[in-house]
């Protein structure tokens, strides 16, 4: 396989990330809006996603003062040797550290997100969960090393300590992308293998949900950015890391994009519902899905073990079979640890019930 020049890899990238940061920029500012008319916002996500929108600006910036400060400085000698991406410098290696702690963010979301999907199961994540915290202390172990070894000469130009803890770190990190990603996707499937529709059965939605939720965007760009780095295609490398860097703060932007709309839309589905009065009780007896026509779960065990039940409106019918008044009620399922349940298995935020026992006033 043929290399490109480090000069135009460099090039190359920073073009493709410039007008990938453009795009961010704007989802960005779309998916901020968004939360902010949203009354119960996970604190999880804003703040995860405002950290990685902080990072990843300081990130493209430090990577734009390299590249002009490398050119400036050794433009009359060459650039290529100060380009090269395993030489060190402290801008580089700043660079390389900002970029460890916005993948542990994004590894962090993505559990998350694994976490919610499989009910809040520790038996099925803790061996997912191992591995993150293994993979985020290489990753600062690397930095460490980088950083107290500057002077280093023969080979690529790295220690043997820093070869050997790169290549664990690009190993444990390909398996916990590859094993999350293949749970999440996995989960997705079989929440969602009765309740599909025929449009959400096509091929295009379902390849869409699968890689939006389980971050194989992210995935798939990080084992290929960790395979040149090894392999040493370093003009290719340079063109990459740009993008690596774009991918890393987008794909976790997607993901909370398309839970927050899912949100918004089921929200927005629901009519024709008023408050309860203070005072008025009720008692849910058999609960059965206005949606799918089929009795649901458990609420706590459909949102998770922590879901608090908060019943925000009735609509009182009676049914023209009998004279007994039901209640229509409306059930907003308010997880405590965040948002990210909004799954197929669970009752939408605004999901009407009807119960099988008539409202009494006290």
């Amino acid at each position: 396989m043929h290399d490109l020049h480090i000069g135009t890899g460099n090039l190359m990238g920073f073009c493709v990330g410039m007008v990938l940061y453009g795009g961010y920029l704007g989802l960005c500012a779309r998916l901020f809006e968004g939360l902010w008319e949203r009354r119960r916002s996970s604190k999880v996500a804003v703040w995860i996603i405002v950290s990685l929108f902080f990072l990843t600006t300081v990130n493209i910036a430090m990577c734009i003062t390299d590249q002009v400060g490398a050119w400036i400085k050794h433009h009359p000698e060459g650039v290529d040797a100060y380009l090269s991406p395993l030489t060190w410098s402290p801008s580089r290696q700043m660079t390389n550290t900002l970029l460890t702690i916005t993948s542990g963010l994004v590894d962090i979301l993505v559990f998350w997100r694994l976490y919610v999907l499989w009910d809040m199961s520790r038996i099925v994540v803790s061996f997912p969960a191992c591995l993150i915290v293994v993979d985020i202390g290489l990753g600062l172990s690397a930095s460490v090393v980088a950083w107290s070894t500057q002077d280093i000469t023969g080979g690529p130009r790295f220690s043997k300590y820093l070869v050997a803890i790169t290549i664990y770190l690009t190993v444990v990190t390909a398996l916990v992308h590859i094993l999350c990603t293949s749970l999440i996707i996995g989960r997705l499937w079989w929440i969602g293998r009765n309740s599909m529709t025929a449009q959400s059965r096509s091929l295009y939605n379902v390849v869409i949900t699968a890689v939006v939720q389980s971050g194989a965007l992210y995935t798939g760009t990080s084992v290929i950015y960790s395979a040149f780095l090894i392999s040493g295609y370093y003009g290719i490398f340079s063109f990459v890391k740009y993008i690596y860097i774009m991918v890393i703060a987008v794909a976790p932007l997607l993901l909370v994009a398309q839970l927050h709309e899912r949100v918004v839309t089921d929200h927005n589905s629901s009519d024709h519902n008023r408050r309860l009065r203070p005072g008025d009780t009720f008692q849910l007896n058999h609960v059965r899905s206005s949606t799918h026509n089929r009795p649901t779960r458990s609420f706590a065990s459909a949102a998770g073990n922590k879901a608090r039940q908060k019943i925000l409106g009735t609509v009182p019918s009676t049914s023209p079979a009998s004279n007994d008044t039901h209640v229509r009620i409306q059930v907003d399922v308010d997880v405590e640890k965040g948002d990210f349940v909004n799954s197929e298995d669970s009752p939408p935020s605004s999901t009407k019930f009807t119960s099988d026992l008539p409202l009494r006033e006290e």
